[in-house]
Order: C-alpha cells, then structure tokens, then sequence
C-alpha cells in the first residue's frame, strides 16, 4: 500500500508483486468444513512437515523488532511479517495438537485459553475454529494456547481465511481484546489476495525452516463482486476547486489501482479489491486531491 502511494504521487515506479507457486509434494489427511460462509466467506490451510523452527534469520528479527514486535520464533515471526508487509493476517496451528481436521462455525459456545494468556468465553454468533476434541481459535481474533506452535513443533496447519468485519467486531468489542488480526479483520482484508499471501508464507516457511508442503485445503470464494462509481467530472471543481482534465484524474486514479473509463463528462470507476474504505463520489475525490497536493 505505502509502495503503491509513493508511486502514484511519481516516486519510482510499482513493481510487480511475484508469486510463485509452490508445487505440493504430499496430500494432507486433516479435514476442512465451514459451517458458517457468511461469517467465514473464505478459509485455506496447507499442512507442512518436518520444519525446523528453531531460530528465525537475524533480518527478519531486525524487521520485526524496528516495528516493536520481536521475533518469537520462524512460524510465528512469518505470520506477522506477512500481516504487517501485506495486511493479511494468518495463524498457524501445530497440527500433532489438531486432531482429523478443523472446522469453523458460529454456534459453538465454550471457553478458550487464548495465546495471550487470558480465558475467553465465546458464544453464538463468535466464529470459532475447532477440532473434533476442544476449540482452539476465535476466529480473525486471537489462537489458543492448545495449539500454539513452539520451538518443538515439526508440522503445522498454516491458515489463510477471510472473517466478516461485523463478527469480528461484535466478539472483538465484546471480549475486550485487541490484537493487529481483529483491526485489520474488522476493517475489511483483500480476500482477493489471501490465497496469494498464503502461497508466500508458505515460500518462507519452506525457505527458513525447510520442509514438506500438502496441497491446499479451500472452502469458499477468494472472488468478491466488482464495485464501481460513476463520477462527474465537474464533481472535481464543485467540491474542491481543483479544475483537473478527465485524463489526469484517469492517471492518478490508474496509479492507485482503480480501474478508468471516460464516458464524456463521466468517469467510470472500477474500486480494486484493496479498496473496502472507498465506496462514494467523496471518497474518489481524497484519493484525486491528496495524491495531486493540496
């Protein structure tokens, strides 16, 4: 996001994110069921054998450490290096503590020793992820201690899900906890990338902590409807007093993502999937304005 800004206001040009595939060399025996898609629309794990993880390199300790984090250990530390690098937040489950395979729901009520040390009483309407046995993370949330990975831990289930921001924040309000997952869930991730960044933890894990990688296990759609506004041109000057040719406005918008076609005194406008917070005229107007300068 910030590379993308600095872009559109002319400095450097964006580079293309690379994503690699990872060919998978073994078939995962843990199941996946979402019982709720409304409050889950998208969930993904891959399971990954015999890591060792041990000690994360000392560049992504130096990383996370300049941004008041530090590194617990390479499971963990690429977890938070992804959701701080691509506001994708993600979990990883050691899997000997998962048993046959997971399930996300909303009906579910019971208590959870969270990673933060705290019991939490979650309730209907909470979306959980569950085992067979005990329940072991408030979904977009927090994890469980149950299943919390530690330096010992040689297999993992590494997470990618999209939540719905409205449960997020009722169960974030109401249990009182704060963590970087349930602000970036409430506020709407990019499940169009999900299933990517996915693809890149899962690259480092392999990179860092060496490795053997199942194929993915998906419930769900990564697609979300396209979104569009139509804005007048004229709409420029009456707000702002800026008088802008359509082209320029087409160029600045195209370098924030959006995607442009001048209909005569119309633009159509075509909000990526990043875009959650942009869904009015107003709001095409402070992308134009504090890209052009005040």
């Amino acid at each position: 996001g910030i590379a993308r800004d600095l872009a559109a206001t002319g400095i450097g040009t964006l580079k293309p994110l690379q994503v690699n595939q990872v060919k998978p060399s073994f078939v995962s025996k843990y199941s996946l069921t979402v019982a709720d898609e409304q409050a889950c629309p998208l969930f993904a794990f891959v399971e990954i054998r015999n890591i060792n993880n041990k000690k994360s390199p000392q560049w992504l300790c130096d990383l996370l450490d300049n941004i008041g984090i530090g590194s617990i250990s390479p499971v963990v530390d690429i977890t938070n290096y992804i959701s701080y690098s691509f506001g994708q937040p993600m979990h990883a489950y050691d899997a000997a503590k998962i048993s046959n395979g997971l399930t996300i729901d909303t009906v579910s009520s019971g208590k959870i020793q969270a990673l933060n040390g705290k019991e939490y009483a979650y309730q209907h309407g909470d979306v959980v992820i569950k085992d067979d046995r005990e329940t072991h993370c408030i979904g977009g949330i927090i994890g469980g201690q149950n299943s919390s990975c530690s330096t010992e831990t040689t297999s993992i289930l590494l997470e990618g899900a999209s939540f719905a921001s409205i449960n997020i924040s009722k169960t974030g309000r109401r249990l009182m906890v704060d963590t970087d997952s349930r602000y970036r869930f409430e506020r709407n991730v990019d499940r169009q990338f999900t299933l990517q960044a996915l693809v890149i933890a899962v690259e480092m894990v392999l990179e860092i902590c060496g490795g053997e990688v199942s194929e993915t296990k998906m419930v769900g759609n990564a697609k979300i409807p396209g979104r569009s506004i139509d804005f007048p041109v004229s709409t420029l000057l009456h707000k702002t007093g800026l008088i802008l040719e359509p082209n320029k406005i087409v160029e600045i918008l195209n370098k924030l993502g959006f995607g442009c076609n001048i209909a005569g005194e119309v633009i159509k406008i075509e909000i990526p999937s990043w875009r959650y917070d942009v869904s009015i005229k107003e709001d095409i107007l402070e992308e134009i304005v504090r890209i052009y300068g005040y």
